[in-house]
């Protein structure tokens, strides 16, 4: 079953990227690729629940990834951070042109409305981990009515990460290795003093610049 599965997200994957749109019907998929339709419907209702399964699996493997590198440990929460938005990075590159044609950065709306914007909003466990272990160890300060909501504010920057790279045009996407280190420097300069207000003002630069 799980190999009847992985073959149809790798089948799908493929045919986005190839023909730049989603496929037409799941009867035509199912005949391309010599699958029963009933098979595609035991593990997906439609092709927007397949897509975000895809996305689904980015996100998990991306924190998988970071948690067993065998340094995850030693690293403070600011490292464990830009380790996961690096190795999302390198998992995006994969499937490069798969995620720009499913993410659609050239329009708003849709951009929202993507599967990996609702898949995003629903990988919570590695950002709460991440301000548990930063506000334990005193790298992350925030009151603790404020610090429910700070996966939240990570989850933003992760889209602002995404949407960057996936529109960068620079040679070796170069300007979003900058732009990782600089925002992440940011925010966490400003979860470490405290800045509340300016942690405040960054996730609303981020908001508007996943939004514009």
């Amino acid at each position: 079953m799980a190999a009847d599965k992985e073959k149809i997200i790798d089948h799908f994957i493929h045919d986005v990227s190839l023909g730049g749109e989603m496929p037409k019907s799941v009867f035509s998929f199912c005949k391309a690729h010599k699958l029963k339709e009933a098979d595609f419907y035991e593990h997906f209702s439609n092709f927007k629940a397949l897509e975000k399964a895809v996305w689904n699996d980015l996100f998990t493997a991306v924190a998988q990834i970071v948690e067993n590198d065998e340094v995850f440990n030693e690293y403070n929460a600011r490292e464990r951070y830009l380790a996961y938005c690096f190795t999302l990075v390198e998992q995006l590159k994969k499937n490069l042109t798969f995620y720009r044609i499913s993410a659609n950065t050239n329009d708003l709306k849709e951009m929202l409305n993507s599967p990996g914007i609702k898949a995003l909003r629903k990988s919570k466990s590695f950002f709460q981990n991440l301000v548990e272990f930063g506000i334990d160890n005193d790298q992350i300060k925030s009151p603790d009515i404020l610090s429910g909501q700070l996966p939240k504010i990570f989850q933003m920057h992760v889209g602002f990460v995404i949407k960057y790279f996936l529109n960068d045009e620079s040679e070796g996407f170069s300007q979003t290795d900058q732009a990782i280190e600089k925002s992440v420097k940011l925010l966490f300069d400003a979860l470490e003093n405290s800045l509340l207000g300016s942690v405040i003002d960054f996730s609303k630069f981020m908001g508007k610049s996943v939004l514009a």
